[in-house]
């Protein structure tokens, strides 16, 4: 893969495309080509669709988007990373398929939930004071 590739976390995502202007700022100087989610970000975006209008709306927004897809490889790094951490930090499934793409690729993470990686041997997470935008009622990303 190339070295000039992040992947972004699903919330580091969503502020992106809700034009978060400290985000936006950071896309600017890395480049919008080098920014990526993986197939469980991805996931997690349309998930939080809430009707069919919503998900329509959302998948014709993400059709350009750079997915990295899961292989046997981060799987197989998934499963002894998780083994690794179960008892200690009681990851989250999801958090250790994105570290263990960042892993088997040796790409940083751009993520707001720094603590949910901070404690994974390798993983190297971009450093940065970037808040996210508050949330509001309605739809989270529009």
């Amino acid at each position: 893969m190339d070295p000039e590739i992040i992947l972004f976390d699903t919330d580091t995502y969503i502020d992106y495309m809700r034009q978060n202007p400290d985000v936006m700022g950071y896309v600017s100087v890395i480049g919008e080509a080098s920014v990526f989610v993986n197939t469980i970000v991805y996931a997690e975006l349309l998930y939080k669709s809430v009707s069919k209008a919503e998900l329509a709306k959302l998948e014709t927004r993400l059709s350009g988007l750079s997915i990295i897809n899961i292989n046997s490889e981060i799987a197989d790094i998934f499963t002894e990373t998780f083994k690794q951490y179960i008892l200690s930090h009681r990851p989250a499934i999801p958090d250790m398929m994105i570290a263990a793409t960042c892993l088997y690729y040796d790409i940083p993470l751009f993520t707001f939930n720094k603590k949910d990686f901070a404690y994974i041997t390798g993983l190297r997470l971009i450093e940065h004071d970037i808040k996210p935008m508050p949330r509001k009622g309605g739809s989270w990303f529009f």
